[in-house]
């Protein structure tokens, strides 16, 4: 279970809609443990993924579309989403090869 974020702190009502979904599989018998990967905390991780952002966002827009049969729209996904494919830069084979190798 994931309760802090590496970009601010976590809204009262998604923290306290995460400790109720955590009970919930616990009463089902699930072993659910408050954990954060601290590899997030590096100051250098945004600048070495920064080059998978772009290609991951539209990978995942292309599939929506498959599975919808039609061309994915803006009203079919999340704001951040739809936005990172146009705001996130364009990269090139080797930025991408050395991001994912990093």
């Amino acid at each position: 279970m994931l309760t802090r974020a590496s970009f601010g702190e976590i809204h009262p009502e998604c923290r306290i809609a995460t400790e109720a979904a955590a009970k919930l599989l616990e009463s089902l018998g699930h072993e659910v443990v408050e954990s954060y990967p601290e590899a997030l905390l590096d100051p250098e991780l945004r600048t070495r993924t920064a080059p998978l952002g772009r290609s991951a966002f539209s990978g995942g827009i292309r599939e929506l579309s498959e599975i919808l049969g039609r061309p994915a729209t803006r009203d079919d996904v999340e704001p951040y989403t739809w936005s990172a494919t146009e705001l996130l830069p364009s990269v090139t084979v080797d930025e991408y090869l050395a991001a994912s190798n990093g």
